[in-house]
Protein backbone atom coordinates (compact mmCIF):
# COMPACT_ATOMS: atom_id res chain seq x y z
CA UNK A 1 0.00 0.00 0.00
CA UNK A 2 1.18 3.50 -0.63
CA UNK A 3 -0.04 7.00 -0.16
CA UNK A 4 -0.09 9.04 -3.35
CA UNK A 5 1.56 12.44 -2.85
CA UNK A 6 2.79 15.24 -5.09
CA UNK A 7 6.57 15.66 -5.23
CA UNK A 8 7.55 19.05 -3.87
CA UNK A 9 10.36 19.52 -6.37
CA UNK A 10 11.93 17.84 -9.36
CA UNK A 11 15.46 18.52 -8.20
CA UNK A 12 17.32 19.99 -5.25
CA UNK A 13 18.86 22.57 -7.56
CA UNK A 14 15.63 24.43 -8.15
CA UNK A 15 14.78 27.62 -6.30
CA UNK A 16 12.70 27.62 -3.13
CA UNK A 17 9.37 29.37 -3.74
CA UNK A 18 7.75 31.39 -0.97
CA UNK A 19 4.14 32.60 -0.90
CA UNK A 20 2.70 35.31 1.37
CA UNK A 21 -0.91 34.85 2.47
CA UNK A 22 -1.91 38.17 4.04
CA UNK A 23 -4.59 40.86 4.25
CA UNK A 24 -4.00 44.04 2.27
CA UNK A 25 -4.20 46.09 5.47
CA UNK A 26 -0.99 44.33 6.61
CA UNK A 27 1.04 45.21 3.52
CA UNK A 28 3.48 47.51 5.43
CA UNK A 29 4.33 44.69 7.84
CA UNK A 30 4.64 42.23 4.96
CA UNK A 31 7.06 44.59 3.19
CA UNK A 32 9.11 44.94 6.36
CA UNK A 33 9.32 41.16 6.71
CA UNK A 34 10.49 40.90 3.10
CA UNK A 35 13.39 43.24 3.83
CA UNK A 36 14.49 41.05 6.73
CA UNK A 37 14.36 38.01 4.43
CA UNK A 38 16.74 39.52 1.87
CA UNK A 39 19.75 37.47 2.97
CA UNK A 40 17.77 34.22 2.85
CA UNK A 41 16.65 35.12 -0.67
CA UNK A 42 20.26 35.28 -1.78
CA UNK A 43 21.44 32.34 0.29
CA UNK A 44 18.81 29.81 -0.80
CA UNK A 45 17.69 31.16 -4.18
CA UNK A 46 14.49 32.04 -2.35
CA UNK A 47 11.87 33.71 -4.52
CA UNK A 48 8.74 35.20 -3.04
CA UNK A 49 5.37 36.02 -4.54
CA UNK A 50 2.39 38.06 -3.42
CA UNK A 51 -0.59 39.67 -5.12
CA UNK A 52 1.35 42.81 -6.08
CA UNK A 53 3.16 40.64 -8.63
CA UNK A 54 -0.04 40.22 -10.67
CA UNK A 55 0.35 41.80 -14.09
CA UNK A 56 -2.21 44.19 -15.59
CA UNK A 57 -4.95 42.23 -17.34
CA UNK A 58 -3.99 38.97 -15.61
CA UNK A 59 -6.76 36.92 -13.99
CA UNK A 60 -5.90 37.61 -10.36
CA UNK A 61 -7.57 34.57 -8.78
CA UNK A 62 -5.97 32.15 -11.24
CA UNK A 63 -2.56 33.78 -10.71
CA UNK A 64 -2.87 33.45 -6.93
CA UNK A 65 -3.95 29.80 -7.19
CA UNK A 66 -1.04 28.99 -9.52
CA UNK A 67 1.57 30.43 -7.17
CA UNK A 68 -0.10 29.09 -4.04
CA UNK A 69 -0.05 25.55 -5.48
CA UNK A 70 3.60 25.86 -6.58
CA UNK A 71 5.00 27.28 -3.33
CA UNK A 72 7.33 25.28 -1.12
CA UNK A 73 6.94 27.61 1.86
CA UNK A 74 3.73 29.51 2.68
CA UNK A 75 3.65 32.28 5.30
CA UNK A 76 0.29 32.98 6.92
CA UNK A 77 0.47 36.57 8.20
CA UNK A 78 -2.12 36.51 10.98
CA UNK A 79 -4.03 39.57 12.12
CA UNK A 80 -7.62 40.59 12.77
CA UNK A 81 -7.89 41.66 9.12
CA UNK A 82 -6.55 38.28 7.98
CA UNK A 83 -9.11 36.49 10.17
CA UNK A 84 -11.88 38.70 8.79
CA UNK A 85 -10.96 38.14 5.13
CA UNK A 86 -13.07 35.44 3.49
CA UNK A 87 -10.45 34.97 0.78
CA UNK A 88 -7.35 34.88 3.04
CA UNK A 89 -8.86 32.91 5.90
CA UNK A 90 -11.04 30.78 3.67
CA UNK A 91 -9.67 29.87 0.29
CA UNK A 92 -5.94 30.67 0.57
CA UNK A 93 -5.39 29.39 4.10
CA UNK A 94 -7.48 26.25 3.62
CA UNK A 95 -5.57 25.32 0.46
CA UNK A 96 -2.26 26.01 2.21
CA UNK A 97 -3.19 23.76 5.13
CA UNK A 98 -4.35 21.02 2.76
CA UNK A 99 -0.97 21.07 1.03
CA UNK A 100 0.85 21.16 4.37
CA UNK A 101 -1.04 18.08 5.54
CA UNK A 102 -0.35 16.29 2.26
CA UNK A 103 3.36 16.98 2.67
CA UNK A 104 3.72 19.11 -0.46
CA UNK A 105 4.67 22.37 1.27
CA UNK A 106 5.51 23.85 4.68
CA UNK A 107 3.17 26.40 6.28
CA UNK A 108 4.38 28.89 8.91
CA UNK A 109 1.81 31.10 10.68
CA UNK A 110 3.24 34.48 11.80
CA UNK A 111 1.29 36.58 14.29
CA UNK A 112 1.53 40.18 13.13
CA UNK A 113 -0.97 41.92 15.39
CA UNK A 114 -2.99 40.89 18.46
CA UNK A 115 -6.03 38.83 17.50
CA UNK A 116 -7.90 35.85 18.95
CA UNK A 117 -6.78 32.69 17.14
CA UNK A 118 -7.31 29.86 19.68
CA UNK A 119 -8.84 26.82 17.92
CA UNK A 120 -8.23 28.25 14.44
CA UNK A 121 -7.37 25.68 11.72
CA UNK A 122 -3.68 26.69 11.91
CA UNK A 123 -3.50 26.55 15.74
CA UNK A 124 -1.86 23.09 15.71
CA UNK A 125 1.17 24.64 14.00
CA UNK A 126 3.91 26.50 15.84
CA UNK A 127 3.14 30.22 15.67
CA UNK A 128 5.91 32.77 15.19
CA UNK A 129 7.49 34.84 16.72
CA UNK A 130 8.62 32.92 19.82
CA UNK A 131 5.86 32.50 22.34
CA UNK A 132 3.24 33.57 19.76
CA UNK A 133 3.84 37.17 20.80
CA UNK A 134 2.54 39.46 18.03
CA UNK A 135 5.24 41.39 16.18
CA UNK A 136 3.66 44.76 16.92
CA UNK A 137 3.88 44.10 20.69
CA UNK A 138 7.65 43.65 20.69
CA UNK A 139 9.52 46.59 22.15
CA UNK A 140 12.11 46.27 19.37
CA UNK A 141 10.35 45.30 16.15
CA UNK A 142 13.63 44.40 14.43
CA UNK A 143 14.18 41.74 17.09
CA UNK A 144 10.73 40.36 16.40
CA UNK A 145 11.41 40.07 12.69
CA UNK A 146 14.84 38.57 13.38
CA UNK A 147 13.19 35.92 15.56
CA UNK A 148 10.82 35.09 12.70
CA UNK A 149 13.59 34.96 10.10
CA UNK A 150 15.65 32.58 12.27
CA UNK A 151 12.71 30.16 12.30
CA UNK A 152 12.10 30.59 8.58
CA UNK A 153 15.78 29.78 8.01
CA UNK A 154 15.35 26.64 10.12
CA UNK A 155 12.27 25.68 8.12
CA UNK A 156 14.15 26.13 4.82
CA UNK A 157 17.00 23.92 6.04
CA UNK A 158 14.43 21.35 7.11
CA UNK A 159 12.76 21.67 3.70
CA UNK A 160 16.05 21.11 1.88
CA UNK A 161 16.69 17.98 3.94
CA UNK A 162 13.16 16.80 3.13
CA UNK A 163 13.69 17.41 -0.57
CA UNK A 164 16.99 15.57 -0.48
CA UNK A 165 15.36 12.60 1.22
CA UNK A 166 12.53 12.57 -1.33
CA UNK A 167 15.06 12.69 -4.15
CA UNK A 168 16.85 9.70 -2.65
CA UNK A 169 13.55 7.83 -2.43
CA UNK A 170 12.88 8.72 -6.08
CA UNK A 171 16.33 7.45 -7.01
CA UNK A 172 15.57 4.17 -5.28
CA UNK A 173 12.49 3.79 -7.45
CA UNK A 174 14.43 4.47 -10.63
CA UNK A 175 17.22 2.09 -9.69
CA UNK A 176 14.75 -0.55 -8.69
CA UNK A 177 13.30 -0.40 -12.18
CA UNK A 178 16.81 -0.88 -13.51
CA UNK A 179 17.28 -4.01 -11.43
CA UNK A 180 19.35 -2.56 -8.56
CA UNK A 181 20.34 -5.29 -6.10
CA UNK A 182 18.75 -5.28 -2.65
CA UNK A 183 21.92 -4.27 -0.80
CA UNK A 184 22.25 -1.02 -2.71
CA UNK A 185 18.58 -0.21 -2.23
CA UNK A 186 18.97 -0.76 1.48
CA UNK A 187 21.89 1.66 1.63
CA UNK A 188 19.88 4.39 -0.11
CA UNK A 189 16.88 3.91 2.17
CA UNK A 190 19.18 4.16 5.18
CA UNK A 191 20.65 7.38 3.80
CA UNK A 192 17.13 8.79 3.42
CA UNK A 193 16.37 7.75 7.00
CA UNK A 194 19.48 9.57 8.26
CA UNK A 195 18.36 12.69 6.40
CA UNK A 196 14.95 12.61 8.09
CA UNK A 197 16.59 12.19 11.50
CA UNK A 198 18.66 15.30 10.85
CA UNK A 199 15.51 17.15 9.79
CA UNK A 200 13.87 16.20 13.10
CA UNK A 201 16.86 17.57 14.99
CA UNK A 202 16.28 20.89 13.21
CA UNK A 203 12.52 20.86 13.76
CA UNK A 204 11.28 18.24 16.28
CA UNK A 205 7.67 19.36 15.93
CA UNK A 206 7.18 18.73 12.21
CA UNK A 207 4.50 16.09 11.72
CA UNK A 208 5.25 15.73 8.01
CA UNK A 209 8.89 14.77 8.62
CA UNK A 210 7.86 12.06 11.09
CA UNK A 211 5.26 10.79 8.61
CA UNK A 212 7.76 10.58 5.76
CA UNK A 213 10.42 9.01 7.97
CA UNK A 214 7.85 6.38 8.93
CA UNK A 215 7.32 5.61 5.23
CA UNK A 216 11.06 4.91 4.89
CA UNK A 217 11.03 2.74 8.02
CA UNK A 218 8.22 0.70 6.44
CA UNK A 219 10.35 0.26 3.31
CA UNK A 220 13.18 -0.93 5.59
CA UNK A 221 10.82 -3.56 7.07
CA UNK A 222 10.85 -1.95 10.52
CA UNK A 223 7.11 -1.84 11.32
CA UNK A 224 7.48 -1.22 15.06
CA UNK A 225 9.72 1.81 14.48
CA UNK A 226 7.46 3.00 11.65
CA UNK A 227 4.45 2.75 13.96
CA UNK A 228 6.17 4.91 16.58
CA UNK A 229 6.97 7.55 13.95
CA UNK A 230 3.40 7.60 12.61
CA UNK A 231 2.08 7.95 16.16
CA UNK A 232 4.42 10.89 16.77
CA UNK A 233 3.14 12.53 13.58
CA UNK A 234 -0.41 12.07 14.87
CA UNK A 235 0.51 13.57 18.26
CA UNK A 236 1.76 16.66 16.43
CA UNK A 237 -1.24 16.84 14.08
CA UNK A 238 -4.39 15.07 15.22
CA UNK A 239 -6.03 15.70 11.83
CA UNK A 240 -3.28 14.01 9.75
CA UNK A 241 -5.33 11.38 7.88
CA UNK A 242 -2.37 9.96 5.94
CA UNK A 243 -0.53 9.31 9.21
CA UNK A 244 -3.48 7.23 10.41
CA UNK A 245 -3.34 5.27 7.13
CA UNK A 246 0.37 4.63 7.68
CA UNK A 247 -0.32 3.64 11.28
CA UNK A 248 -2.87 1.15 10.00
CA UNK A 249 -0.37 -0.36 7.57
CA UNK A 250 2.25 -0.75 10.31
CA UNK A 251 -0.25 -2.36 12.67
CA UNK A 252 -1.28 -4.66 9.82
CA UNK A 253 2.38 -5.61 9.31
CA UNK A 254 2.54 -6.45 13.02
CA UNK A 255 -0.59 -8.63 12.79
CA UNK A 256 -2.63 -6.29 15.02
CA UNK A 257 -5.69 -6.28 12.79
CA UNK A 258 -8.32 -4.85 15.15
CA UNK A 259 -6.08 -1.87 15.95
CA UNK A 260 -5.24 -1.43 12.27
CA UNK A 261 -8.95 -1.37 11.44
CA UNK A 262 -9.49 1.36 14.04
CA UNK A 263 -6.66 3.42 12.52
CA UNK A 264 -8.09 3.14 9.01
CA UNK A 265 -11.54 4.11 10.29
CA UNK A 266 -10.07 7.20 11.97
CA UNK A 267 -8.42 8.14 8.67
CA UNK A 268 -11.79 7.81 6.93
CA UNK A 269 -13.43 9.96 9.61
CA UNK A 270 -10.85 12.69 8.93
CA UNK A 271 -10.82 12.26 5.14
CA UNK A 272 -13.96 10.53 3.79
CA UNK A 273 -12.48 10.54 0.27
CA UNK A 274 -9.30 8.64 1.14
CA UNK A 275 -9.37 5.55 -1.09
CA UNK A 276 -6.30 4.00 0.54
CA UNK A 277 -7.95 4.18 3.95
CA UNK A 278 -10.97 2.28 2.59
CA UNK A 279 -8.67 -0.30 1.00
CA UNK A 280 -6.86 -0.79 4.30
CA UNK A 281 -10.16 -1.07 6.13
CA UNK A 282 -11.35 -3.67 3.62
CA UNK A 283 -8.15 -5.69 3.97
CA UNK A 284 -8.55 -5.77 7.75
CA UNK A 285 -12.22 -6.72 7.56
CA UNK A 286 -11.25 -9.58 5.25
CA UNK A 287 -8.50 -10.69 7.66
CA UNK A 288 -11.09 -10.63 10.46
CA UNK A 289 -13.47 -12.81 8.35
CA UNK A 290 -15.99 -9.99 8.01
CA UNK A 291 -16.30 -10.55 4.27
CA UNK A 292 -19.59 -8.79 3.62
CA UNK A 293 -18.30 -5.57 5.22
CA UNK A 294 -14.97 -6.00 3.42
CA UNK A 295 -16.67 -6.13 0.01
CA UNK A 296 -18.58 -2.92 0.78
CA UNK A 297 -15.33 -1.19 1.77
CA UNK A 298 -13.55 -2.38 -1.39
CA UNK A 299 -16.42 -1.08 -3.49
CA UNK A 300 -16.14 2.32 -1.82
CA UNK A 301 -12.36 2.32 -2.37
CA UNK A 302 -12.66 1.73 -6.12
CA UNK A 303 -15.50 4.23 -6.31
CA UNK A 304 -13.12 6.88 -4.92
CA UNK A 305 -10.08 5.79 -6.94
CA UNK A 306 -10.21 3.09 -9.60
CA UNK A 307 -6.49 3.14 -10.43
CA UNK A 308 -5.16 0.61 -7.88
CA UNK A 309 -4.84 -2.99 -9.19
CA UNK A 310 -4.25 -4.31 -5.66
CA UNK A 311 -7.66 -3.07 -4.50
CA UNK A 312 -9.46 -4.91 -7.30
CA UNK A 313 -7.31 -8.00 -6.71
CA UNK A 314 -8.11 -8.17 -3.00
CA UNK A 315 -11.77 -7.50 -3.76
CA UNK A 316 -11.75 -10.35 -6.28
CA UNK A 317 -10.28 -12.75 -3.71
CA UNK A 318 -12.91 -11.71 -1.15
CA UNK A 319 -15.78 -12.06 -3.64
CA UNK A 320 -14.59 -15.52 -4.61
CA UNK A 321 -14.35 -16.55 -0.93
CA UNK A 322 -17.89 -15.24 -0.54
CA UNK A 323 -19.09 -17.47 -3.44
CA UNK A 324 -19.68 -14.62 -5.88
CA UNK A 325 -17.59 -15.82 -8.86
CA UNK A 326 -19.11 -13.55 -11.53
CA UNK A 327 -18.28 -10.42 -9.57
CA UNK A 328 -14.88 -11.87 -8.66
CA UNK A 329 -14.19 -12.45 -12.37
CA UNK A 330 -15.06 -8.80 -13.13
CA UNK A 331 -12.67 -7.64 -10.40
CA UNK A 332 -9.79 -9.81 -11.68
CA UNK A 333 -10.36 -8.54 -15.21
CA UNK A 334 -10.09 -4.97 -13.92
CA UNK A 335 -6.71 -5.90 -12.41
CA UNK A 336 -5.53 -7.25 -15.75
CA UNK A 337 -6.75 -4.13 -17.52
CA UNK A 338 -4.70 -1.96 -15.13
CA UNK A 339 -1.71 -4.32 -14.91
CA UNK A 340 -1.48 -6.85 -17.78
CA UNK A 341 1.53 -8.53 -16.11
CA UNK A 342 -0.25 -9.30 -12.80
CA UNK A 343 0.28 -13.05 -12.46
CA UNK A 344 -2.02 -13.39 -9.46
CA UNK A 345 -4.89 -11.81 -11.37
CA UNK A 346 -4.65 -14.42 -14.15
CA UNK A 347 -4.66 -17.18 -11.53
CA UNK A 348 -7.62 -15.56 -9.77
CA UNK A 349 -9.38 -15.16 -13.09
CA UNK A 350 -8.78 -18.83 -13.75
CA UNK A 351 -10.30 -19.85 -10.40
CA UNK A 352 -13.37 -17.66 -10.99
CA UNK A 353 -13.85 -19.14 -14.46
CA UNK A 354 -13.41 -22.61 -12.96
CA UNK A 355 -16.16 -21.85 -10.41
CA UNK A 356 -18.36 -20.83 -13.36
CA UNK A 357 -17.43 -24.10 -15.16
CA UNK A 358 -15.89 -22.23 -18.08
CA UNK A 359 -12.99 -24.64 -18.19
CA UNK A 360 -11.45 -23.78 -21.57
CA UNK A 361 -11.27 -20.09 -20.64
CA UNK A 362 -9.89 -20.97 -17.19
CA UNK A 363 -7.18 -23.11 -18.84
CA UNK A 364 -6.19 -20.18 -21.07
CA UNK A 365 -5.97 -17.90 -18.03
CA UNK A 366 -3.70 -20.31 -16.13
CA UNK A 367 -1.50 -20.70 -19.23
CA UNK A 368 -1.14 -16.92 -19.44
CA UNK A 369 -0.04 -16.90 -15.79
CA UNK A 370 2.58 -19.56 -16.60
CA UNK A 371 3.81 -17.53 -19.56
CA UNK A 372 4.37 -14.58 -17.21
CA UNK A 373 5.86 -16.73 -14.41
CA UNK A 374 7.11 -20.15 -15.59
CA UNK A 375 7.84 -21.19 -11.99
CA UNK A 376 4.42 -20.55 -10.46
CA UNK A 377 3.21 -23.77 -8.86
CA UNK A 378 -0.35 -22.46 -8.35
CA UNK A 379 -0.70 -21.76 -12.07
CA UNK A 380 0.45 -25.28 -12.98
CA UNK A 381 -1.95 -26.79 -10.42
CA UNK A 382 -4.84 -24.79 -11.87
CA UNK A 383 -3.83 -25.83 -15.37
CA UNK A 384 -3.73 -29.47 -14.27
CA UNK A 385 -7.21 -29.25 -12.75
CA UNK A 386 -8.64 -27.76 -15.94
CA UNK A 387 -6.96 -30.35 -18.17
CA UNK A 388 -8.42 -33.08 -15.98
CA UNK A 389 -11.90 -31.51 -16.22
CA UNK A 390 -11.45 -31.53 -20.01
CA UNK A 391 -10.46 -35.21 -19.93
CA UNK A 392 -6.89 -34.47 -21.07
CA UNK A 393 -5.42 -36.68 -18.37
CA UNK A 394 -1.92 -37.16 -19.73
CA UNK A 395 -1.37 -33.39 -20.03
CA UNK A 396 -2.96 -32.93 -16.62
CA UNK A 397 -0.43 -35.34 -15.07
CA UNK A 398 2.42 -33.42 -16.67
CA UNK A 399 1.06 -30.12 -15.30
CA UNK A 400 0.77 -31.56 -11.76
CA UNK A 401 4.33 -32.95 -11.98
CA UNK A 402 5.55 -29.50 -13.05
CA UNK A 403 3.69 -27.90 -10.13
CA UNK A 404 5.43 -30.29 -7.74
CA UNK A 405 8.79 -29.62 -9.40
CA UNK A 406 8.64 -25.82 -9.14
CA UNK A 407 6.74 -25.75 -5.84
Amino acid sequence: MQVRQELMADTLKQEIKLFYCYAREDRPLRDELEKHLSWLMRRYRLTNWHDREILPGEAWEEAIDEHLNAAHLILLLISSDFMASDYCYGKEMQRALERNKAGTCRVLPILLRPTFWEGAPFSHLQLLPTGAKPITLWQNRDEAFQDVVVEINRAIQNLLDWLEAKEKQLNVTKEQLEGLIARDKLELYEEALDTYKKAIELDPNNAIVYHNMANVLRDLKQPQEALAAYERAIELDLTFASAYVGKGVSLEDLGRYEEALAAYEKAIELDPNNALAYTGKANMLKALKRNREAIAAYEQAVHLDSSYPSTYFNMGNTLRDFKRPREALAAYEQVIRLDPAHVGAYIGRGTALEDLRRYEEALASYEQAIKLDPNNAHAYTGKGNMLRMLNRFKEATQAFEKAHQVG
